[in-house]
This record gives C-alpha cells, structure tokens and sequence, in this order.
C-alpha cells in the first residue's frame, strides 16, 4: 500500500511540474489539432537540419548540419555533411549506415527491439500519427499564439531507459525536435527550408545500399 501511495504522489507531482511548465495533458486522439497536423502533411518531405548535442556536466556542445529526407513507407534518412559526411537511414526493418565514402553496414532491426521502437517513434512523429503517438507516450500541449509545443513521456520501458521525454515546436511547419536523455544530456534537431514532395530516385536508393 505504501508502494501505491508512493507511486500516485510521484504521478501528481510529475503532473504539476509540467502543468507549472505551461504544458496540460491531452489526448490526440479526441478533439481539433489540425493547426499541428497541418505542420506534417503529406506523407514525403525534405529540408536542412541542425543537430546540437549537449553532454550534461559539459559547457561543451557538438553541432552537425545536414538534409533530412522522410519518405513514406520507408523511413528517414539523415544525410549529415559536417563536421563529415555520412548516411544513416532508419526504416521499420533496417538501418543502414554509410560514413564517408565506406562501406554501408546494416543492422536487422527485427532483431533490436529499443531500434525498431525508435523508428517507429520517428515515423509517428514526423507523419503525425497521432493514434499510434498516443499509444506510444503520454503527451502533453504547451500553446502561446500560433507558436506550439508537445511535449512525448514514452510509456515503452526500453525507450523510457534511455529518453525521458521528446519534445516538438513549431507553427504553420515543424520546426525543431528535442530528446531528452535519462544521462541528462539532450539532442536538438532545427529544421528549415522543409518541402512536401516526392523523393528522387537517387534519394530511393539509398534504401538499397
């Protein structure tokens, strides 16, 4: 019983520090959220990105810029061009990594269950599936004018060993992504210049590697 009460006090006082934060619990589900949906339409897209990692303990941050390409029914592909140039490519069933002008190495996502959760997270995400983010995290809204936040607590226990929340702003567009790792150290991707369109067929290929 004391467990129980234990557990319920956490609960509320989690509850209370987001609400405290601007944020109040919703449900995607239920309800008119299409000024977020409207950020992700279309099931294709592409733009640049900025990835700024931030070690907990450490004035120190790492940057890296790219393009980000998501193409439905396959997956995201990070096309990172600094510091140096690489490839990852994270779909359902494989991810696929290719550095510099190296060999690609691929990993069977089947058999990795925290890869094959992250993918599915990304791609819930970045199509705004919000029946599938629902079952995945809790989730809570922070809004101010046509500025939006959610902020994503996983439910899933192997992603919840390693992130403790995600966090999405924009407005009319998707304009940056936050994970939040349990270590303390935090990763932000920036987007800009996104575009709803088809990919090529040298963008297609890079599932194939």
């Amino acid at each position: 019983m004391r467990k129980i009460i234990v557990l319920i006090l956490i609960l509320i006082a989690s509850s209370a520090v987001f609400a405290a934060d601007g944020y109040t619990e919703a449900d995607l589900t239920t309800g008119d959220w299409s000024f977020i949906s409207g950020a992700f339409e279309g099931g294709s897209y592409s733009g640049s990105f900025r990835q700024t990692k931030t070690v907990a303990g450490s004035t120190r941050s790492f940057v890296s810029t790219g393009r980000i390409q998501i193409t439905s029914g396959y997956g995201i592909v990070w096309y990172t061009e600094k510091p140096y140039a690489s490839i990852l490519a994270v779909g359902k069933d494989v991810l696929i990594q290719k550095i510099r002008d190296g060999q690609p190495t691929h990993l069977d996502m089947a058999q990795n269950p925290v890869y094959t959760q992250i993918a599915t997270t990304l791609e819930c995400v970045f199509c705004a599936d919000f029946s599938v983010m629902s079952d995945t995290f809790r989730t809570w809204i922070s809004v101010d004018g046509d500025k939006w936040s959610l902020k994503l607590i996983p439910k899933n226990k192997a992603v919840s060993s390693f992130m403790e929340s995600m966090v999405l702003t924009g407005s009319d567009t998707f304009e940056s992504l936050t994970l939040n790792e349990t270590t303390g150290d935090t990763i932000t991707y920036e987007f800009s210049d996104m575009e709803n369109r088809e990919p090529t067929d040298e963008e297609l290929a890079v599932w194939s590697l």
